[in-house]
């Protein structure tokens, strides 16, 4: 794991080295722009993560249309469903996971919504937010993310023998998505709040 993250480290290092010396060598009206680069989040997959909700779910006043499927995980302060979200504009469901925290768990719903909203935060190897919602009538409050059908990493584990190019892929992901947290910049050179 420390070898990936030196690894990714450093390939942040030399890009933002190599990014400032283009700068430098053209003029300033031609220069690299990347708050655009830096804002779109690719989704290589294709899962549910890329669906035309997800640019637009955080400016919902009104509950979304969600239909609770299947629990799926249970800790102290929470509950995760599968669940169902109808697409506005057809009959057609998009998966996703629901993260449900009681009335009395509001400050860790806070803390959690707070980490997920920061924009700084999205990268392809990290779980991808859609919204937060209150749920008032029901005395919830909600988390909405993509859903992932393999679950969470320690049940993948423990369910399934894994080969050496698995391992690779998979400490390769986890270690570029540890080392998009703690970073103080982003990919394009701009800087970010990392996480501790």
């Amino acid at each position: 794991m420390f070898y990936w993250y030196r690894y990714v480290y450093r390939r942040h290092q030399l890009n933002r080295k190599w990014e400032s010396s283009i700068k430098m060598r053209k003029p300033k009206a031609g220069g690299l722009d990347c708050t655009d680069a830096c804002a779109i989040m690719v989704d290589d997959d294709g899962s549910d993560s890329s669906s035309t909700h997800a640019n637009n779910l955080n400016h919902n006043t009104e509950p979304l249309p969600i239909e609770l499927d299947l629990l799926v995980g249970k800790g102290r302060f929470a509950q995760v469903y599968k669940a169902k979200l109808k697409q506005t504009s057809s009959d057609q469901f998009e998966t996703v996971a629901v993260k449900i925290f009681p009335f009395e768990e509001y400050a860790s719903w806070k803390n959690e919504k707070d980490i997920f909203s920061n924009t700084d935060l999205r990268h392809e190897n990290i779980l991808h937010f859609l919204t937060a919602e209150e749920r008032k009538e029901e005395k919830q409050y909600w988390l909405i993310t993509a859903f992932h059908p393999r679950g969470n990493l320690q049940e993948y584990l423990t369910r399934h023998v894994i080969t050496w190019e698995e391992l690779q892929t998979l400490s390769s992901s986890l270690a570029n998505g540890v080392a998009h947290l703690h970073s103080d910049w982003l990919a394009c050179g701009r800087p970010k709040v990392g996480l501790s």
